[in-house]
């Protein structure tokens, strides 16, 4: 608890988070597992928060119609490819597979006590669902300035903002100069003001980071059950109209605060799956990420990104080439 207090605050937050009732399981439905583990572990893992070790934690997977009766419950008109619930003493995220039926698959990592589903009742036995995967969107842009402007601060600049957001002290003067119709920088004084302006202006951008990206979207990350995404390789069906995102991709998970926090993948396409899984993939992935659970893994993906893990992590994919 000590050593990672916002983990332990979000599984918390889970726990006592209004859900809605949907399906009930019955005992024989319910299937506990042990995590995909990393088998040849990196003992020189630097980011804290969830175990490293554990290229499953907080995930399982639930049955494509059992997800149905779900989302019908739910009235969401669709079957999403992934669900943020609670069942019994269990929380986490849960990928539907089609290969499931009506069934749920419950990792360790996702039971925070244990549960006698035999001798429960229908209370501890019903799917209490928080959220659900949602059609891609775009990475929030409010505030913030356009791609074209990223690395030049004098054209970012060259829009000055309302009379009202502006800074307090004489640049005030100068707006109201140029709202005038006049020309400050005619003059030493006015001048000056609208070079302390754009100071200020530059130390708001540079302490502030706000920008504009196209190509990038937020999502939920999910494990990829099948074992067969490569360590730096990942599945994002994100694109609009419902497309994959293909080719090298960023992934970061906030709170970003060091340099193994963004991880560069590559994002397969949907030739490369059916290829790879001979047009038979069982996870259903729209709107979420899929990174790899591989068996030459020496991390959890998850781990790297600010000690994220699948109980509901949501990361920002960027696919836009010059950022990339």
């Amino acid at each position: 608890l000590l050593k990672t207090p916002a983990k332990y605050a979000k599984r918390l937050d889970l726990g006592f988070t209004d859900a809605k009732p949907s399906v009930v399981f019955a005992a024989a439905q319910i299937h506990e597992r042990e995590d995909l583990q990393v088998q040849q572990h990196d003992a020189n893992m630097r980011p804290e928060g969830s175990d490293p070790k554990l290229l499953s934690d907080g995930g399982g997977r639930i049955g494509i119609r059992v997800a149905d009766k779900i989302q019908k419950a739910l009235g969401i008109g669709f079957i999403p490819a992934w669900f943020q619930a609670r069942i019994g003493g269990c929380k986490g995220g849960w990928n539907v597979d089609r290969t499931l039926g009506d069934e749920i698959e419950i990792r360790r990592s996702q039971r925070k006590w244990a549960v006698d589903w035999a001798g429960c009742g229908e209370h501890d036995r019903t799917f209490e669902v928080k959220t659900w995967a949602k059609p891609a969107r775009p990475a929030p842009t409010e505030g913030g300035f356009e791609d074209e402007r990223f690395g030049d601060a004098s054209r970012a600049m060259t829009a000055l903002p309302p009379y009202e957001g502006a800074q307090r002290g004489k640049a005030r003067l100068a707006i109201q100069i140029r709202d005038a119709g006049l020309d400050p920088m005619q003059e030493p004084a006015g001048m000056r003001w609208i070079v302390e302006y754009h100071a200020g202006a530059l130390h708001s951008l540079r302490r502030e980071a706000h920008y504009r990206c196209p190509q990038s979207w937020r999502a939920p990350i999910a494990p990829d059950f099948t074992q067969m995404l490569l360590p730096n390789e990942c599945i994002c069906k994100l694109a609009d109209g419902g497309g994959y995102v293909e080719g090298d991709v960023l992934i970061a998970r906030s709170p970003c605060t060091a340099p193994w926090d963004v991880q560069k993948l590559r994002a397969i396409g949907h030739l490369e799956i059916l290829e790879r899984y001979k047009g038979d993939f069982p996870l259903l992935h729209d709107g979420i990420v899929l990174l790899s659970t591989h068996a030459s893994c020496t991390h959890a993906p998850a781990h790297y990104l600010a000690g994220g893990d699948y109980d509901g992590d949501e990361v920002l994919v960027v696919a836009y080439e010059p950022v990339v």
